[in-house]
């Protein structure tokens, strides 16, 4: 992780919080412009397909999210989204799992809801997947929710992404397999992180990402946090 925030120090990085703000702010829409791309690109929304220039992924629980973008000079390249799951607008893992299926696996993971967030809509422009982006953008969102006083994560995502998620800490949630999307012809898989839970390299990872963000101190001291 140390190369490739030296590597992304070049980017410019920013923290949007998107509660309070209207749909029409150009920020957001940059996001969901960026989103909507690479979700063409890869073939996973073929409905975006219109044949129009304008592309957006447009979701409702953006305006209850905080969101971590990325740019290279005036161009955005990646965002991902952190939204608390006690929310007005049902979550991703609220739409696959139902509102008793993640009321479920809390308790389950003794996670009380309003102390966890969702990480979603985690994407990279598909010119600059390569440069680690993807998994920056990832390790600040769990700085994100942290700073904000969320030590608790949970994420639903396509199932080949998952090893990156694991790469920075989060882990398969118990006793749920992989699920079909009823929409769209790949799984998903439900991925969890506690705060308490994160190895001492993976806290320093996210202080390191922190620090970029300007968010300052999270995790002193990094030895306090974790259960042994």
């Amino acid at each position: 992780m140390t190369a490739i925030v030296t590597q992304l120090q070049a980017f410019r990085w920013g923290i949007q919080d998107a509660r309070g703000e209207p749909s029409t702010a150009r920020w957001l829409r940059e996001v969901r412009r960026l989103r909507g791309q690479v979700l063409l690109a890869n073939g996973l929304r073929p409905e975006f397909d219109s044949g129009g220039s304008e592309v957006e992924d447009c979701d409702p629980l953006d305006l209850h999210s905080v969101h971590v973008v990325a740019h290279d000079r005036e161009q955005i390249v990646g965002c991902v989204r952190v939204t608390p799951v006690v929310s007005p607008v049902a979550c991703t893992s609220v739409k696959t799992l139902g509102q008793a299926g993640l009321d479920g696996l809390l308790e389950r993971l003794k996670m009380d809801p309003s102390e966890v967030v969702e990480h979603g809509r985690w994407f990279v422009h598909t010119d600059y997947q390569s440069t680690g982006a993807g998994i920056f953008l990832m390790a600040a969102s769990f700085a994100v929710a942290h700073s904000l006083g969320f030590p608790c994560s949970v994420a639903t995502v396509r199932r080949e992404v998952v090893p990156i998620l694991t790469r920075v800490g989060a882990r398969p949630a118990p006793g749920i397999g992989p699920i079909q999307s009823t929409r769209y012809d790949y799984q998903l898989v439900v991925l969890y992180g506690r705060q308490l839970e994160f190895s001492v390299s993976a806290l320093q990872s996210f202080q390191r990402v922190a620090d970029l963000l300007g968010l300052g101190p999270i995790y002193e001291p990094i030895s306090a946090c974790i259960v042994r």
